[in-house]
């Protein structure tokens, strides 16, 4: 294994498989809008580890009102869905699970590449099953 720091490493776009190491509630100045001026947020720390057992922390702040997000989060982890942060962290232990993440690389104005979250998605491969009987009276 590589000796190399976790901020070293860049992930290729797509969707990878990770460990949530922590999961709090805190605030962001790049959370702070009209609805939430404060920044509140839910801080998502995501273990991430390449081909070559080379670790990459990805940090995600959601914002408190983006509901969305924090319930693609529950979704992902096969939780029942939440009406805010808060209850997420109070209802569910989220430090050591297993979280699927669509993870995208950023440029910044400097030139330099890193990732971020774009979205949390389900582990499971969604498969539709259906019987040949099933669409035997429908005329086409």
């Amino acid at each position: 294994m590589a000796n190399t720091r976790y901020k070293d490493v860049l992930l290729k776009a797509g969707k990878h498989t990770g460990k949530i190491a922590k999961a709090e509630l805190t605030t962001s100045q790049y959370c702070q809008n009209n609805k939430n001026p404060n920044g509140d947020c839910l801080s998502v720390w995501v273990d991430v580890y390449n081909t070559y057992n080379e670790r990459k922390r990805l940090f995600d702040n959601i914002p408190v009102n983006n509901l969305l997000k924090l319930n693609e989060l529950t979704d992902s982890l096969a939780l029942a869905p939440c009406s805010s942060a808060s209850e997420i962290v109070e209802r569910y232990d989220l430090e050591g699970q297993t979280v699927g993440v669509i993870v995208d690389v950023y440029t910044s104005k400097a030139g330099k590449k890193s990732n971020i979250v774009r979205s949390y998605d389900s582990l499971k491969e969604e498969t539709f099953e259906t019987s040949k009987d099933e669409y035997d009276d429908i005329p086409f």
